[in-house]
């Protein structure tokens, strides 16, 4: 019976329609296009990794990307019903011990995603795509530490959750189910971090991501397992 429950899409409205999350990554992948080019004319972004001696700026462009992308999603919460707290969940109960299992539960799936990353940087030529991910942390990490702290620990996981796990996940669990909505959700949010390294973790973090938000109900449990996965693998990787 609750296996039935989970599968059944909800009848309450979703906070906002499917063709509006679409429209919404459209205008940040050109956002995100316009900067790469520019980035390039700049001497920003070179053919394979990020420039060191520019990496804060290259950092900086990327908190534009990721403001941008919660300036969309407040705007869509704002128009939706309830309100910005009912959309995430905010007025739930609960928030603070689904921030606490969200954080353990991150902390849980990291050396995983750890473990699957390295082996994927291992297996796969240093020129897919003309990125490293690593080679790009690094440089960032030693570069600009406060700015990449901020970017993957802070704005990324707010940003990113409140927009797939507080938007779409949603609007796609209220007409396809729990199941589906959980596989739609993943195939939007692992195409946003342009990385083939990365896939299979990504995936993985996105599944449990999307678990956290139908158990608690809440953006604040995904958000808190977001950081804390971030968190482990940029030490891992900077390290």
């Amino acid at each position: 019976m609750a296996a039935e429950m989970l599968a059944r899409p909800e009848s309450a409205v979703p906070p906002c329609r499917i063709r509006q999350i679409f429209i919404a990554l459209l205008l940040y992948f050109v956002l995100s296009f316009l900067l790469g080019v520019a980035l390039g004319f700049l001497g920003v972004l070179g053919p394979r990794a990020v420039a060191p001696r520019l990496a804060d700026e290259f950092v900086l462009l990327a908190l534009a990307t990721t403001g941008f992308l919660l300036l969309l999603t407040m705007h869509l919460a704002r128009r939706a019903r309830g309100g910005i707290r009912q959309v995430f969940g905010m007025a739930a109960q609960g928030k603070g011990l689904a921030s606490l299992f969200g954080a353990a539960v991150g902390f849980g799936v990291a050396p995983v995603g750890m473990a699957l990353l390295k082996l994927a940087m291992a297996q796969l030529p240093g020129g897919i795509l003309e990125f490293r991910l690593k080679t790009g942390l690094e440089e960032a990490a030693i570069h600009a530490p406060l700015l990449i702290l901020f970017l993957m620990v802070v704005a990324a996981p707010i940003a990113e959750e409140a927009f797939f796990r507080g938007l779409a996940y949603p609007a796609f669990r209220a007409r396809f189910g729990v199941t589906l909505a959980s596989l739609f959700t993943t195939l939007l949010f692992v195409p946003l971090h342009l990385s083939m390294l990365a896939l299979i973790p990504l995936t993985l973090l996105s599944l449990v991501l999307c678990l956290l938000r139908e158990v608690h109900g809440s953006v604040t449990g995904p958000i808190a397992a977001h950081a804390i996965y971030n968190l482990t693998l940029l030490l891992g990787l900077a390290g």
